[in-house]
């Protein structure tokens, strides 16, 4: 009965009971998604726990060994829901778009965050220092056959990496990943569910079918909500502010730090 009047159906029992497809969401004309974001965020919670099982499987072999998932993608809808996710690994390679190794550390602070290097010079060390601000801890490398040459010696990319490495591994680097982050009474909510919606009426509104999407258009995309979060993020730490960040189900327990919010 509960779940008939969320969903605003008819099933008689639960053996009868199936979600809301996309399609069919985009064509809901009084704006109830509910059977839709339902049926999201299970699939969100079952690709974590799967790769949870991975994770412990791994500990089982290996209690020393730590399981990781590469190729995380900014925090949104369609399987990367950190507040689920970065409970679910030791270690995730990450982009470093949409805020997500801080998004990842604050749902998991034991979490290993890594980032992926593909250029060099100027721009790319200044990229390599800011993940390392914001908490990776450590460099997957890229190499096209400039890192490493065939002969076995370094390429110009291998030798500029060296020179980075070198950096990061003493002086001001080391005392920087030694430390523990300091964080203000002030929370961002990270809102999967929102995310869902937004992504919804976004499609709802282009008109474009959703299915001729390809993933780079979903990691590229500069919706609202994708824009949102780099701005807020962007004006607190100008202000010296370094947020802290909340799920729904952390908000709904009340569990937020002693020092207040």
């Amino acid at each position: 009965a509960a779940l008939n009047r969320e969903w605003n159906t008819g099933f008689a029992a639960w053996e009868q009971v199936v979600p809301m497809l996309t399609d069919a969401a985009l064509r809901q004309a009084d704006d109830n998604f509910s059977a839709w974001s339902d049926f999201k965020g299970w699939m969100d919670v079952a690709f974590a726990r799967a790769v949870r099982a991975g994770t412990e499987a791994v500990h089982a072999a290996d209690p020393s060994a730590l399981a990781g998932l590469e190729g995380a993608q900014p925090p949104g809808w369609g399987g990367y829901d950190y507040t689920l996710l970065a409970g679910a690994v030791d270690v995730m390679e990450t982009t470093g778009g949409g805020d997500s190794i801080e998004i990842a550390r604050a749902f998991n602070p034991a979490l290993v965050v890594l980032t992926t290097s593909f250029g060099q010079g100027e721009q790319e060390a200044r990229q390599i220092w800011r993940q390392l601000l914001l908490g990776s801890r450590g460099l997957v490398v890229w190499d096209e056959g400039d890192v490493v040459a065939p002969d076995g010696t370094p390429g110009p990319r291998g030798r500029f990496l060296a020179s980075v490495l070198r950096e990061l591994h003493g002086g001001i680097a080391a005392r920087l990943i030694a430390a523990t982050p300091a964080t203000d009474p002030v929370a961002i909510l990270v809102s999967p569910p929102s995310f869902r919606v937004h992504w919804l009426l976004d499609r709802r509104a282009d008109g474009v079918p959703w299915e001729a999407r390809g993933s780079a258009a979903e990691y590229d995309s500069a919706t609202a909500d994708r824009r949102s979060l780099p701005r807020a993020m962007h004006l607190l730490t100008g202000l010296g502010v370094r947020p802290l960040f909340v799920s729904p189900t952390t908000l709904a327990r009340g569990d937020l730090p002693a020092s207040g919010v």
